[in-house]
């Protein structure tokens, strides 16, 4: 992941289920999660 645009969006949720989401819609997870029980964070790709 170098160089590009991004930014940080923070929710409250089951991060497994986001990321089921994406994987199912072909978004591109480009650093995945370290699921933990306090802070889960990861990147996507933007699709467009």
């Amino acid at each position: 992941m170098e160089g590009g645009l991004y930014f940080d969006a923070f929710c409250y949720t089951d991060v497994r289920r986001i990321l089921e989401e994406f994987n199912t819609k072909g978004i591109e997870i480009v650093k995945e999660p370290d699921l933990n029980d306090f802070f889960s964070e990861f990147t996507i790709k933007n699709p467009d």
